[in-house]
């Protein structure tokens, strides 16, 4: 819950580092009893005054009557932690000055110069051919990574608005729906939470998102009811082919049976340790008498690994679809998936869906338990225990080892399955992506910035619309939204 305005002379501040401290500095001492704090280091300790408790004293107090506020940045793991010990009745603290959204100020010098050196690394990268030879490209990746390590420069575009430039799904949708200039800035943020329920992505959205299934929309709405949410279908199917039919026809004579091999890759900062030559071994074991050719699409932080070293020594292709911020991830994967026959991984993501799209049937050569338990710890360290106490992902996980298995195929159980998180059927035309972008320009204008009004906002550009006889952006709105537009 999101609410500041209940009046208290007791508070407990769930969170004692920077946004705790602002927050005892704007209630007061009289106000705020308590911190609490996860950090053993802090429990039994007194900030500004103020007696840091663990988190079960927290509770205990909470249950006579004190209120509990979330102070912190990433608020994900504790909301979990307070919902499965019984605590929904939360808040959350908005820091002052936050709700207004500046899209026509100039971007701050860190950011500006973030971008143009992504601009740069997405320039280089668009003159090499990743499906052909990634050579150059494992130079540039190489490069990329240690600027990000030494030079603090960060892998994705910095905005002082919201929107998810990843993969190239944004611009895919940009193209496709011929979007005009004026209005991309304040497109609906893209999700790219798009096949695995991850429990952080309830509360990435508080403005007008697009998503790929039903499943993420009612994820969203479970925290902001009133939030549209536009659901398009899986993004693949609005981006452009890397190459167009006459190369794929060449090349796929060139290749015969392919099979495109997907290892669980690093997520940037925190690299997937497993057994890769084990599995490298089990693919070529496996399939080898039934394709002519094995291709291997590895993300860019893993282009320089061993396993690929090891994967090539094999006779494997190594290729890549980019840095997540290039604009033609998308379109590089699409060929790779037209030229592709089947594919293998040995562990989920987007690809699943993109493959059930295109019809390409789905092995998978599971990872050891004890790897691939170590790997999930390490790699998303940032969801911490909420994600592993998070029942849509272990469903989504068990689900996944019960469907596929080490024999490639893609049966109505198993596209039915995916379909709930990106489904096929939500894909719409030119015209609707064109009108989601200008009702989502009407929302922002008609709450002056301000997200705090965005709520009231969808209710006044509905009737707005009703009045102008717009039935369409209406109809469109009102299925976005749900029932209360009605």
């Amino acid at each position: 819950m999101e609410n500041e305005g209940r009046k208290t002379t007791s508070l407990i501040i769930f969170g004692a580092g920077n946004y705790g401290i602002e927050a005892l500095q704007r209630y007061g001492r009289k106000v705020v009893h308590y911190f609490c704090d996860n950090d053993t280091q802090k429990i039994g300790t007194l900030i500004r005054g103020v007696p840091v408790i663990n988190f079960d004293k927290m509770i205990e107090i909470h249950k006579s009557g004190h209120p509990i506020m979330i102070c912190m940045e990433d608020y994900t793991a504790v909301v979990s932690q307070l919902e499965k010990n019984g605590v929904d009745d939360y808040l959350i603290y908005r820091r002052p000055g936050l709700p207004y959204i500046s899209f026509d100020s100039p971007e701050t010098e860190e950011y500006t110069t973030n971008n143009k050196w992504l601009e740069e690394i997405e320039i280089q990268s668009k003159e090499l051919d990743l499906l052909e030879d990634v050579n150059e490209y494992r130079k540039l990746s190489e490069k990329v990574l240690i600027e990000c390590k030494d030079k603090n420069k960060y892998a994705r575009y910095m905005y002082s608005y919201q929107q998810e430039y990843y993969y190239g799904n944004t611009e895919a949708l940009f193209e496709y729906g011929n979007v005009h200039d004026d209005y991309k800035k304040f497109f609906p943020i893209v999700s790219h939470f798009d096949i695995i329920p991850w429990y952080s992505m309830q509360f990435y959205y508080n403005t007008a998102t697009i998503v790929t299934g039903d499943y993420f929309k009612s994820a969203i709405q479970n925290r902001h009811a009133y939030l549209p949410v536009f659901c398009v279908g899986p993004y693949i199917h609005y981006a452009e082919s890397y190459y167009d039919a006459d190369r794929i026809e060449d090349k796929k004579k060139d290749i015969g049976r392919m099979m495109l091999v997907f290892l669980p890759h690093t997520v940037e900062g925190n690299p997937a340790t497993y057994d890769g030559h084990r599995f490298i071994d089990k693919v070529l074991s496996n399939y080898k008498n039934s394709y002519d050719s094995f291709w291997m699409c590895v993300y860019w932080t893993d282009i320089n690994t061993e396993v690929c070293n090891y994967a090539e020594s094999k006779g494997i292709k190594i290729v890549s679809a980019g840095i997540r911020t290039d604009r033609l991830f998308l379109s590089r994967l699409k060929s790779m998936m037209e030229l592709a026959d089947s594919i293998v991984c040995g562990d989920a993501g987007t690809f699943l869906s993109y493959a059930s799209y295109m019809g390409k049937p789905i092995a998978l050569i599971s990872i050891d338990e004890k790897d691939y338990s170590r790997m999930a710890i390490t790699r998303f360290e940032s969801e911490r225990k909420a994600l592993f106490e998070f029942e849509d992902f272990i469903d989504f996980m068990n689900t996944f080892n019960e469907l596929f298995d080490e024999s490639p195929r893609l049966d109505n159980k198993q596209k039915a399955w995916l379909s709930k998180y990106s489904d096929s059927n939500k894909i719409r035309d030119g015209k609707y992506i064109r009108m989601v972008s200008e009702i989502s320009y009407d929302l922002w204008k008609e709450s002056g910035w301000n997200v705090d009004e965005y709520p009231h906002a969808i209710h006044k550009t509905f009737r707005g619309y009703e009045i102008d006889r717009e039935f369409e952006k209406m109809s469109i709105l009102q299925e976005a939204v749900g029932d209360l537009l009605i």
